[in-house]
């Protein structure tokens, strides 16, 4: 089990005059257990968002709860070691649960991908993505597929 919080700054369309700024907070919550020769793990997590709109400069609240289900499988051994490679997959689901919003179920991601465990730099992965959004408040959706390269460490302090 793990718990974290933390502070996000993100600007979308930086380059473009109509620009957004976001700052949000989270709390989330990961779960983990074996499950036959893999790994499958649970993360929810809930945001405070706050986005400034460029025409008014007013950054309201919103809220959004975030529900992610995945499965690790190391491709040699019972268990992932370092120098080994493993099979990775997930789904996340988001809910806009407060503020202007287009939908309650409002996004969903889905992954999968091939990764390394390296013995001293962590994690690398690479796979396709396929991100879902609803764009309006007629059920339009807007799909991205995406190859997501991700690389994940642990510091000790």
């Amino acid at each position: 089990m793990n718990f974290a919080v933390a502070y996000v700054y993100q600007r979308t369309n930086p380059l473009n005059e109509d620009f957004t700024n976001e700052n949000r907070a989270f709390q989330q919550i990961i779960f983990s257990t074996p499950v036959s020769t893999g790994n499958l793990y649970q993360r929810a997590r809930f945001e405070e968002r706050f986005i400034t709109n460029a025409r008014t400069h007013e950054s309201p609240l919103s809220t959004r709860l975030r529900y992610m289900v995945g499965y690790n499988l190391p491709l040699q051994g019972e268990r992932l070691d370092p120098g080994e490679f493993y099979l990775n997959t997930y789904n996340e689901f988001y809910f806009s649960t407060s503020g202007q919003r287009n939908a309650l179920y409002s996004e969903d991601w889905l992954y999968g991908g091939i990764g390394y465990s390296t013995k001293n730099a962590g994690n690398i992965e690479i796979g396709p993505m396929l991100q879902t959004s609803v764009i309006d408040r007629l059920g339009h959706r807007r799909n991205l597929f995406l190859l997501q390269v991700l690389w994940s460490t642990n510091f000790d302090i």
